[in-house]
């Protein structure tokens, strides 16, 4: 199969030939083989670490099913998202669970949500109760940091759980940490007030990411 394209960057016609799901050649093409002008753009897949939904879906659903799921992420490949953590953000316990094993059906359930899904991102519930840092998140499922909860979730997930958004600021946080890191999750900070001390603590405890957060 060849396909002729623009480059993304430097807007240069190329051809590229491939082979089943490989690339075997990307060749210049000459501006007498094409309008150059008229063709599409093309570039490295987009890996989305933090997407909630598309297309008025999305995954904190209490209502989600594996179709949702499934037409999510058949949606977004053919925008250039190659890979992607679908996002769930502060709910209920029981919503949380809810989400992540819908997810990790549709993994299961079709091979491209499969090549696509390369984790899970939790971000919350162990978030800033302040109005302005929690954002939209709902202060009524805002709560303290449960190491036990997070194992729940973790299990609910079938060990999608990659990425998980906390406040420094919450207490029990700091164990929370220890516990996502023991678990191979990566802790990123966000919707936080935290104070300095606070945030060197979490750092302490493992936080490695900041999650960027618009009230």
């Amino acid at each position: 199969m060849q396909i002729e394209a623009r480059h993304y960057a430097t807007g240069d016609p190329l051809r590229i030939t491939t082979d089943g799901a490989l690339i075997t050649s990307i060749d210049p093409l000459a501006s007498d083989d094409a309008d150059a002008g008229s063709l599409p753009f093309v570039g490295p897949g987009v890996l989305d670490i933090q997407i909630n939904g598309f297309g008025g879906s999305w995954f904190s659903s209490e209502s989600l099913t594996v179709a949702d799921v499934t037409d999510i992420v058949w949606a977004l490949t053919q925008r250039g998202v190659a890979r992607c953590l679908p996002t769930l953000i502060t709910n209920s316990h029981e919503a949380l669970c809810h989400g992540m094993q819908v997810i990790a059906e549709a993994c299961r359930s079709d091979k491209l949500v499969e090549s696509v899904v390369r984790g899970i991102h939790l971000e919350g519930p162990w978030i800033s109760s302040a109005d302005g840092p929690r954002g939209a998140h709902p202060l009524r499922h805002v709560r303290d940091a449960d190491v036990e909860e997070l194992r729940r979730l973790v299990e609910a997930s079938g060990g999608l759980l990659r990425l998980l958004t906390i406040a420094p600021e919450v207490p029990g946080v700091v164990e929370l940490i220890q516990a996502a890191r023991e678990a191979g999750i990566v802790v990123s900070i966000g919707h936080t007030g935290a104070s300095y001390e606070e945030i060197s603590a979490a750092v302490d405890a493992g936080a490695s990411l900041c999650t960027p957060c618009s009230p």
